[in-house]
């Protein structure tokens, strides 16, 4: 299949001194001079003219049928590994191009960058950057294209840090030989690889879900039923059991109904992370990735164990949320890769109303974790026990979410091990510090 490239626009570089209206102001003085007769003057605004004109015609011969593959594998990866992509370079015409540019943009956070000897790194700028992930980019420079020539290699990326890195589309820029105008196009790439950098994965213990999980076994079904939810009511049915009998509509149908309760699934644990917790301290950035690193390595061992894992997470930086309930059926990559590519909003935001005005910051509440809460109470009673993770007790800034939760299905995991009052303000709560969830660490907290 082939995919299209979008419409020729003009580089950052380009001078106006070639633009259409510069064009015809250059014709218009050439045209004025003549009628003074000052001929000399006009041959001169004729040459820059014609200059300008053959500079615009030589840009857009440069980039007809110019084109560019770009094939890579979607990959999950650890930090240090590597990944591939292979670049196809064809200039199909019988002029050759004298120069070229390749611009890959890079995603907010890079996680994945190229070996130093085959790109170099810039920024895009103004239109450019519209519809990119970021500012940051990498660039390819060729001196020289031949007709009919194909240029094809392939470049190594390397996984510095968590995130996610999908590739979309690459920019081609080229121009005429005097500097004066280029002309740049975007070109989807049609595989739309994605590149996921997993969280630095560490030993952790895994016996405090797995207890828990021992403590609210299943029956013959491998389920539960969650006796605070009652699902629906339905005619008795041969082997049911006489204690799910709903007396009261029995006595007033004439009829023996029975309840139906929502299922527990017991080998399930969900986890909810207080981003916005992580904001505000100074130790918060390398918290945040202490305690995503622990997340995702629960992920993998609980996976492991047979155990299903549900996530949910509020408004990341670029305002989505995340929320997947435990399920059997789950791909665990799709958790993996929504804790790598997770970053909080800033800790205090200005309103939306200010118009630019200023803002007294100090007075500013700070920015709470906005979770689809109507989701994650909805699939609270099937998802068996909740796990919060925050950066302390007295930081949590998901109050509002906490209290639609039923204490007793909640753990609360925060990175700051809590003192007695934090303790017992949470009396209600299983609390268990995140040091604690670490291969080494001991204990069985509260």
């Amino acid at each position: 299949m082939r995919i299209k490239r979008t419409k020729l626009t003009s580089g950052p570089l380009s001078t106006s001194f070639a633009s259409v209206p510069a064009l015809l102001i250059w014709l218009a003085l050439a045209a004025a001079a003549s009628v003074f007769s000052e001929f000399l003057l006009a041959g001169f605004f004729l040459f820059v003219f014609a200059v300008c004109l053959l500079a615009r015609g030589w840009s857009r011969s440069a980039m007809k049928n110019l084109t560019i593959e770009v094939t890579g594998r979607t990959a999950h990866l650890m930090e240090g590994q590597e990944a591939d992509l292979t670049y196809v370079l064809k200039n199909d015409k019988m002029l050759p191009v004298f120069w070229l540019e390749l611009i890959q943009a890079l995603p907010r956070r890079p996680c994945l960058l190229p070996d130093d000897d085959d790109f170099e790194h810039t920024f895009l700028s103004g239109r450019e950057a519209e519809g990119m992930p970021s500012d940051q980019a990498v660039k390819k420079r060729f001196s020289f294209l031949l007709w009919h020539e194909t240029a094809e290699w392939t470049s190594r990326w390397y996984a510095v840090h968590r995130g996610v890195y999908g590739l979309n589309e690459v920019i081609l820029r080229s121009g005429d030989g005097f500097g004066l105008t280029q002309l740049e196009c975007r070109h989807p790439v049609a595989d739309h690889p994605v590149f996921v950098v997993y969280p630095k994965i560490q030993p952790v213990r895994t016996q405090l879900f797995l207890r828990n999980l021992w403590e609210g076994s299943g029956g013959k079904s491998g389920f539960l039923e969650s006796t605070s939810t009652l699902r629906s009511i339905r005619e008795y049915q041969q082997n049911d059991s006489w204690k799910r009998i709903n007396w009261r509509q029995t006595a007033r149908q004439d009829e023996v109904m029975v309840n139906e309760f929502d299922k527990v699934r017991p080998k399930s644990a969900h986890f909810l992370l207080d981003g916005q917790a992580f904001a505000g301290p100074a130790d918060g950035e390398d918290a945040l990735e202490d305690c995503l690193s622990v997340l995702g390595s629960l992920f993998l061992r609980l996976d492991e164990e047979g155990v299903d894992c549900g996530l949910s997470l509020p408004k990341d930086e670029c305002g989505r949320t995340f929320h997947h309930p435990p399920d059997e059926e789950a791909d665990i990559s799709l958790l993996m890769m929504a804790v790598s590519g997770y970053y909080p909003r800033p800790e205090k935001e200005a309103p939306a109303d200010s118009d630019g005005q200023s803002v007294e910051w100090d007075k500013l509440p700070p920015m709470p974790s906005r979770f689809d809460e109507d989701e994650v109470i909805r699939s609270a009673p099937a998802a068996g026990r909740s796990y919060l993770l925050t950066y302390s007790l007295d930081r949590m800034r998901c109050q509002a979410l906490l209290k639609r939760l039923d204490a007793s299905a909640v753990t609360l995991i925060p990175f700051v091990s809590p003192g007695e009052e934090a303790l017992a303000l949470y009396a209600d709560y299983s609390v268990v510090p995140l040091s604690k969830l670490k291969q080494g660490g001991s204990g069985h907290g509260k």
